[in-house]
């Protein structure tokens, strides 16, 4: 499996039971973008962005919880530790902005 096809797996095996959603993030140099679990040009989307100078640099997951729900980080292993804590930070913060586009619609961003 190419790194595309490895992360497009996991990205969609990942949503299961209480996961409803699951995002992967990808970083470019003055951007990101983002591909949904199962989206069919899911790997095809994801090489093409890798081409263009994209990183995947982790996943967001959409948790169930008490009725609610929570937006969860996960970085990709080679972005955790101290070293890279402002991936971290920014895919907590991404979370919380879709949490908001969920609740309020684009007036929550």
């Amino acid at each position: 499996m190419t790194q595309a096809e490895d992360l497009i797996h996991d990205l969609d095996s990942f949503v299961i039971g209480r996961v409803f959603c699951n995002i992967l993030v990808v970083a470019f140099k003055n951007e990101y973008r983002t591909i949904y679990h199962h989206d069919p040009e899911g790997v095809k989307k994801l090489d093409i962005m890798i081409h263009n100078g994209g990183m995947p640099i982790g996943f967001i997951k959409a948790v169930e919880i008490h009725g609610g729900w929570k937006f969860l980080s996960q970085p990709l292993p080679e972005f955790k530790g101290k070293e890279h804590r402002e991936v971290k930070k920014f895919l907590e913060e991404y979370g919380i902005m879709l949490n908001k586009k969920l609740l309020f619609g684009t007036q929550g961003t």
